[in-house]
């Protein structure tokens, strides 16, 4: 009697833990990082600030009560998940009266371990007189689906099964600041890396879609 409660219970605990791994397989994991950086001269200072965010639109689910999920460093899941639009901003302080002359290089590429595949590229450039605070903002809306697909698209070229992705979105800026004829070019890099760990949507039929879709 003994022994059929012991395997009773160490069946059950096999089961639960199973289920909890295959369960914690299946997310996207979103890390924003922004730098900061200051520099004093003998006629001004400067700020530089870095930072990130993101929101994500959900599909009707039991995890919670919302349609949608905030945050710099959340956990989301792809079976829940349609879109999540990424804000990267930098900020630019300045104690005295100059001219900044603003170029942002953002980027945004999709790699695993196999490939590395850049999706979007802009060179931006902005000038502004002031002696106030400015700020530039850039924002990329991610398609969860359309990302899975692309996945399964270039496994399938290359006859290779990802089991992890990462999606990375950088926003770097450096500004050429000038007060009174002295310039300094400070920068500032803001960095959202989406981790998605998906091991069983690439196997036979399941191939290029969401879990539980």
């Amino acid at each position: 009697m003994e022994r059929q409660v012991a395997r009773t219970v160490a069946a059950v605990l096999v089961l639960a833990f199973v289920l909890l791994s295959i369960w914690a397989g299946y997310f996207l994991l979103s890390e924003l990082r922004g730098s900061s950086s200051s520099v004093s001269t003998p006629l001004a200072d400067y700020l530089m600030e870095g930072r990130g965010n993101f929101t994500a639109a959900l599909r009707p689910n039991d995890l919670c009560n919302c349609t949608q999920a905030t945050g710099g460093n959340s956990t989301l899941f792809p079976a829940i998940t349609q879109t999540i639009n990424v804000t990267l901003a930098t900020s630019t302080s300045v104690s005295a009266p100059a001219t900044i002359v603003t170029t942002d290089v953002f980027a945004v590429s999709l790699s695993t371990a196999a490939w590395s595949k850049p999706i979007y590229v802009a060179l931006n450039h902005t000038s502004l007189a002031t002696g106030a605070p400015s700020e530039r903002v850039d924002e990329y809306s991610v398609n969860v689906s359309q990302i899975m697909a692309l996945i399964s698209f270039i496994d399938g070229q290359l006859n290779y099964q990802t089991t992890q992705a990462w999606l990375t979105l950088t926003s770097t800026v450096v500004s050429t600041i000038t007060v009174q004829g002295i310039s300094d070019s400070p920068g500032s890099t803001t960095t959202a890396n989406l981790r998605s760990f998906h091991p069983r949507s690439w196997q036979g039929s399941r191939a290029g879609r969401l879990p539980g879709s």
